[in-house]
C-alpha cells in the first residue's frame, strides 16, 4: 500500500500526556488534558477535550469540531443557530425542494476536492461531499483526544480519519488527518480520476483582520489568487494589503471575498484580541489546489473562514495522502484599535511559537 505523507509529526506525542475520564472539570483547574463524551447542544456522544486552559469540543454525528476557545472565554468558531442539535440524512444530501443543498453547520469540516472538481464528482455545486462534509463519523476516545473516521464517500470514493488531540497545559490542538482511496467515485473510471486534496476550512467568528505569509518565490504573478465566481462579485483583491511579507485581509463590509496564498507554513485571525493560528507543512515540490494555494480566506461582515490545504493528488485505490494541522490561541496582553499594532503584536507570537520552530513548520 502506498502512501504519501505530507507531514508526519512523531514529536508531538512528546507534548501530549494525559488519561481519559469520565468525570467533568467543573471546579478543578487541571492542566492535564482530561477527555469526556458529553451531549452537546443535541449532538449525543459529543467529545470534550479540557486541560485548564481551553477547551475543544468534536461533534462525531456531524463530523466537525465546533467549540475551541479558552476555558472561561467565548467560542471562537461559528456555529449556526439555526442547525444546532441537526443531523444529516443518512443515504444522502439534505433536500429542499428535491434539491441538494448544503448544511452549513459551521465548526472546523474537510472537503476532498477542490470546488471545481465538485461537479465532475456528484453532478451538482453544492453540497461537495456529504459523506465528508456533515456526514456521520465513527469515533473512537484516545488518551488526549479523539479518532473519528467518516463513512466511505459515494463522490470521491474516499474515507477520512481526523486524529484530535489536546496538549497539557497548552492551546495546542493537533488535527492529524488521513484520506484513503477505497474505490472509484460514481463519476470516475479507470481512464478519469478526480484529484483529491485535504482541504480544512475552520468557521471563526468575525475577526479585525486575518493574516498569511507571503511567499517570496510565490507561483502567483501578484502573489495571491484571487477566484473569479460565476454567481458572485469576489471582494477579495478590495480589502486585501500585502505588507511586510504579510497578506493582510479585512473581511468585507459588503459581499464576500476570497483570497489564496502559496503561504508558507501558516494562517491566522484575529478576533477579539485573540489570535487563533493554524500551522501546516508547505512544500514547493509538491503541486497544490486552486493554481498552487495551500492557505485561503474567506469573509464576509458577519465571519471568515481559515482554509488549509494539502498538496493535490490522484490516489490509486489503496492509496492514501496525510496532512497536519496545527492550532493554537494567544491573548494579546493589550487592547487597542490600532490594527497595525495587533498586527504586529500577532505575527511576533506567530513567528516566535517555540512550539512551531520546534516542528520546523516556518518555510523560506
Amino acid at each position: 500500500m502506498k502512501i504519501l505523507t505530507v507531514v508526519f509529526l512523531s514529536m508531538v506525542s512528546c507534548l501530549l500526556h494525559a488519561a481519559v475520564q469520565p468525570e467533568s472539570l467543573s471546579g478543578q483547574h487541571h492542566l492535564q488534558t482530561v477527555v469526556s463524551k458529553i451531549d452537546y447542544k443535541g449532538w449525543q456522544n459529543s467529545i470534550e477535550l479540557k486541560n485548564g486552559l481551553v477547551k475543544v469540543i468534536v461533534v462525531p454525528q456531524i463530523g466537525r469540531i465546533m467549540h475551541y476557545g479558552f476555558i472561561d472565554g467565548e467560542n471562537l468558531l461559528i456555529e449556526n443557530q439555526d442547525l444546532i442539535g441537526q443531523v444529516m440524512p443518512q443515504q444522502g444530501p439534505r433536500l429542499e425542494n428535491g434539491i441538494p443543498v448544503s448544511t452549513p453547520f459551521g465548526g472546523d469540516r474537510v472537503w476532498p476536492m477542490s470546488q471545481d472538481y465538485v461537479v465532475q464528482a456528484n453532478g451538482y455545486k453544492r453540497p461537495t461531499d456529504h459523506w465528508l462534509d456533515g456526514g456521520r463519523y465513527d469515533y473512537q476516545l484516545i488518551d488526549q483526544g479523539v479518532v473519528i473516521t467518516s463513512q466511505i464517500s459515494e463522490f470521491a470514493g474516499v474515507s477520512v480519519k481526523r486524529r484530535i488531540e489536546l496538549a497539557d497545559k497548552q492551546a495546542f490542538v493537533t488535527i492529524s488527518q488521513t484520506m484513503e482511496k477505497h474505490r472509484l467515485g460514481i463519476n470516475e473510471s479507470e481512464d478519469f480520476r478526480i484529484p483529491l486534496t485535504l482541504w480544512n476550512i475552520t468557521k471563526i467568528k468575525l475577526p479585525s483582520q486575518t493574516l498569511m505569509p507571503l511567499n517570496k518565490r510565490s507561483v502567483f504573478s501578484k502573489g495571491y489568487h484571487a477566484a473569479v465566481w460565476n454567481d458572485a462579485i469576489n471582494h477579495g483583491p478590495k480589502y486585501l494589503s500585502m505588507d511586510d511579507g504579510l497578506a493582510v485581509f479585512y473581511p468585507p463590509k459588503k459581499g464576500s471575498g476570497k483570497i489564496g496564498i502559496d503561504a508558507p507554513g501558516w494562517v491566522a485571525g484575529v478576533i477579539d484580541g485573540i489570535v487563533m493560528a493554524e500551522y501546516f507543512h508547505y512544500d514547493p515540490q509538491e503541486n497544490y489546489p486552486d493554481g498552487g494555494t495551500s492557505a485561503t480566506v474567506f469573509a464576509d461582515s458577519t465571519q471568515a473562514e481559515l482554509e488549509c490545504l494539502s498538496p493535490e493528488v490522484v490516489l490509486n485505490i489503496g492509496e492514501k495522502i496525510q496532512h497536519t494541522i496545527i492550532w493554537d490561541l494567544h491573548q494579546l496582553t493589550f487592547t487597542t484599535k490600532d490594527l497595525s499594532l495587533e498586527r504586529k503584536a500577532a505575527v511576533n507570537w506567530i513567528t516566535n511559537n517555540r512550539n512551531m520552530k520546534l516542528f520546523n513548520f516556518f518555510n523560506e
